[in-house]
């Protein structure tokens, strides 16, 4: 008889979010990032000629709207009919997008640090 401890791992990824809190977490997260691409566009202060991390942004966002965009479909809980055969696609898009997600995000922060920095303008790193 096997148990949870017990039973073999393979082909199972670890649930990294089983967790209550999960929804209210990502919303607030959510909100914080539309909040701060508004403040990005509409502010007056200083200016920047474009840069990377003004290109990333636009892709940022769009993988944003589509975590936001599977994860209401999934908490709706369509199971019959044509949404029997694709939540098992859904639930491992929503999977990937949510775990690069962290890491594309910091790669954002990177390009915006250097952007502040004024690397790769006048005559930084001779480019």
């Amino acid at each position: 008889m096997r148990t949870r401890l017990t039973e073999p791992r393979l082909f199972r990824p670890p649930q990294i979010v089983r967790s209550k809190w999960h929804v209210p977490v990502q919303v607030v997260g959510t909100v914080i990032a539309i909040c701060g691409w508004f403040l990005g566009h509409k502010h007056k202060g200083r200016q920047f000629a474009p840069n990377i991390h003004a290109a990333f942004a636009s892709s940022l966002m769009l993988m944003l709207t589509l975590q936001v965009c599977l994860g209401v479909y999934l908490k709706l809980h369509l199971e019959k009919g044509i949404h029997a055969s694709i939540r098992r696609y859904i639930v491992i898009c929503h999977g990937v997008v949510g775990k690069l997600m962290p890491i594309v995000s910091w790669v954002q922060m990177l390009f915006g640090g250097i952007t502040a920095l004024g690397f790769c303008r006048e005559d930084h790193l001779g480019q």
